[in-house]
């Protein structure tokens, strides 16, 4: 059983840094490359609503006053960050019963929809106000994604990904004795496709670690026997074996022509200052599993793939650890040399 550590950390954007760091070289060494095994996609699907909802209509109507001003961009704050902020602060000034829903939010890709949460019903809404959902996790007044076996029926639902073309929105329904925060993953009990259409929603039967491609041809997530790649256009998968001592995976990172990615691998009591993280690399066009190192107790998890034959990791230090790592800095791994080379100045 993969094991992991929850809390719950939920806001409308999460700002971190780190402090500057000083040079340090390293080197990693190779290893043998490893052939998955592929099978085809065969598991039924989830549950399915029994009814396709209608609209609901909006009970306030938009008004004309004019939006806040946005922000200028930072260093440190993207500018789509930035507008992102903007519109939501928007849509509470023009629609007043919005006023509450300030636990967290998020703008689609192309700006038509946005989610906003108040904790106990997250709503999805087009920022002309002319269509909503809300959502919750159980409750017969709304559309509710909770699983049969969900107890108590207590729980919240978050956003996990919009797609590109703005038809459908993936959530995560989180149980009350759950959350996100999970560090290797989400903490959601699952993950639920909705249809921004219609209303209707499908759930996907994953885990709790997950990650899509950017040009969303891939869906990759965690299981007992390894990790699977779903393609998602033809909804059929690769499966992944991973050596069995490592109980615990996650921090998926893409390349930037999504071809490839790169993600951490553990076991056991991974917190002490023994085991540490190793991390692997699998590449979709020829399904091999490349060893990138093991058990390097630095701590190291992927961050950013930055250019083609060149990622880039971090430390982990965010107090789990048995003991402190000093002064925790950001590394360059070279695909090419398995150099690991130290980042001057770079923050986490």
């Amino acid at each position: 059983m993969r094991k992991s550590i929850s809390i719950i950390i939920i806001s409308i954007f999460l700002l971190s840094a780190c402090a500057n760091q000083v040079g340090v070289d390293s080197t990693a060494t190779p290893a043998p490359a490893r052939t998955s095994t592929i099978v085809r996609f065969t598991r039924t699907p989830g549950m399915v609503p029994s009814r396709t909802p209608k609209p609901q209509e909006p009970t306030d109507q938009p008004t004309h006053t004019p939006r806040r001003n946005t922000p200028e961009p930072t260093p440190t704050i993207p500018p789509a960050t930035v507008i992102a902020q903007a519109t939501l602060d928007s849509l509470t000034v023009n629609f007043p019963e919005l006023k509450d829903y300030f636990w967290s939010g998020s703008i689609s890709p192309s700006g038509r929809w946005a989610s906003l949460s108040n904790l106990r019903i997250l709503r999805l809404m087009e920022v002309n106000g002319s269509r909503k959902w809300d959502i919750t996790y159980f409750d017969h007044n709304n559309i509710y994604v909770c699983r049969p076996d969900c107890g108590d029926h207590v729980g919240i639902v978050g956003v996990d990904h919009w797609s590109k073309d703005d038809t459908h929105i993936y959530l995560i329904p989180y149980p009350e004795w759950d959350g996100p925060g999970l560090w290797f993953g989400t903490g959601g009990s699952t993950l639920i496709r909705f249809n921004l259409i219609d209303g209707s929603w499908t759930d996907m039967n994953l885990g709790w670690v997950w990650s899509f491609s950017s040009d969303e041809r891939y869906l990759i997530y965690t299981e007992e026997d390894g990790i699977r790649v779903r393609t998602l256009l033809y909804d059929s998968e690769y499966l992944i074996p991973i050596p069995e001592k490592f109980e615990t995976l996650g921090k998926f990172v893409w390349s930037p022509d999504n071809e490839k990615f790169v993600f951490t691998a553990t076991h056991g009591e991974w917190t002490n200052e023994e085991i540490g993280f190793s991390s692997f690399v699998f590449d979709t066009t020829d399904l091999s599993l490349r060893l990138l190192f093991e058990d390097d107790i630095r701590y190291l998890y992927p961050v950013e793939w930055s250019e083609k034959d060149r990622i880039v990791f971090c430390q982990y230090d965010m107090g789990w650890l048995h003991v402190s790592i000093p002064d925790p800095g950001c590394f360059y791994f070279d695909l090419n040399t398995n150099e690991i080379t130290r980042i001057p100045d770079r923050q986490h």
